[in-house]
């Protein structure tokens, strides 16, 4: 049996599985909520076979190298959809793939942007509901 990684309290993991209990809380009141994905990029894989699993992920598709943790293919004028880029904290470095999959959004009218916390996740999620999102 492989080695179980420590928990981490900031890891994107832990980031976005906290989002996502928020998302299943708010669909109630707002079902628009239920349409909200999460990427695969940030989950954690154990086990011996790990880097093959993620080789077959990525030869169908999942795990592209800097696409963003959340997407919500929800319009809110003036945005087709929106989507957030999750990181452990401010001092986490954003890749230059990263960074050109939120200018490729942007391009196709989508509000993308990066968040480092789980409140400022969800503050993000209920501006962009509410029709609050203005370009930067």
């Amino acid at each position: 049996m492989g080695k179980r990684r420590a928990p981490n309290l900031r890891d994107e993991y832990t980031h976005q599985r906290a989002v996502f209990n928020f998302i299943d809380i708010t669909s109630i009141r707002h079902p628009e909520f239920k349409m909200i994905v999460g990427s695969l990029n940030g989950i954690w894989l154990e086990g011996e076979n790990k880097y093959a699993v993620i080789r077959k992920l990525q030869k169908a598709g999942c795990f592209p190298v800097g696409y963003p943790d959340i997407h919500w293919p929800m319009y809110r004028n003036p945005y087709s959809g929106l989507y957030i880029e999750l990181k452990r904290d401010r001092h986490s470095r954003v890749s230059a793939e990263q960074r050109g999959w939120q200018r490729w959004l942007t391009k196709q009218r989508f509000f993308a942007t990066i968040s480092c916390s789980e409140n400022e996740t969800k503050d993000i999620l209920m501006r962009y509901f509410e029709g609050e999102m203005r370009a930067k």
